[in-house]
């Protein structure tokens, strides 16, 4: 029994000192090169558009958290989504045989979207499209073996910047404060969603959605 106890106190001790070794070594070699090239390239590829990454952190408890996230227009000047940070739960993977990766949730803090209609009546996040839509009639090589399910988003302290160019002057308008939850039920089959907000300036309209959308198979 003292014995067992033993083991079970440096197994413990053990565990400890590997996971905060790990967290060092990921930090320090992995997190400023290797992975925030990684994810600097996927975001880009996915959204089509230049992407910039302050930091990246690794914590064995909380995941990974990225910094300074800025999706640019395709001038690379112009600023289409800022984000302070996207904070991501640790990963797991309970279903190997499928290839399925489950993220329990994704935290946005602080994002600040850009959307403007431009003077020939097209909008900014549409030219070209913002997320990529892979072609039916040809096969596209997946560079990922495995299946990404993201079961919640939470957002924190967002805004969104409306603009007009259509209209002399331009006509501005601001969402403020948004904050929302999106959840994915695999049971029910289901995306669930609840977002509030603020419009105007002074005396701001509070705006709440709430709903749900049912995926087909």
């Amino acid at each position: 029994m003292i014995i067992r106890r033993r083991f079970l106190k440096l197994f413990a001790i053990g565990l400890l000192i590997f996971t905060l070794a790990l967290s060092w070594y990921v930090n320090k070699f992995l997190a400023p090169t290797v992975l925030k090239n990684f994810f600097i390239k996927g975001i880009s590829r996915v959204v089509d558009r230049p992407v910039t990454l302050k930091e990246i952190r690794f914590s064995p408890i909380r995941g990974f958290t990225l910094k300074g996230l800025i999706i640019y227009e395709k001038d690379n000047k112009t600023t289409l989504i800022s984000i302070e940070s996207v904070g991501t739960s640790l990963l797991f993977i309970p279903l190997l045989r499928e290839k399925k990766i489950i993220i329990p949730s994704i935290d946005v803090t602080g994002p600040s979207v850009n959307v403007i209609r431009l003077q020939d009546k097209t909008w900014n996040f549409l030219s070209p499209p913002l997320f990529k839509k892979q072609s039916s009639s040809k096969k596209i090589k997946n560079d990922t073996p495995f299946t990404v399910l993201v079961q919640k988003i939470r957002i924190n302290g967002g805004e969104i910047n409306f603009t007009d160019n259509t209209r002399a002057p331009a006509y501005t308008k601001q969402l403020t404060g948004l904050n929302g939850e999106v959840a994915v039920s695999l049971r029910e089959k289901a995306v669930n969603f609840k977002i509030s907000s603020q419009l105007g300036a002074g005396a701001k309209t509070p705006i709440t959605l709430e709903g749900s959308y049912l995926i087909n198979e």
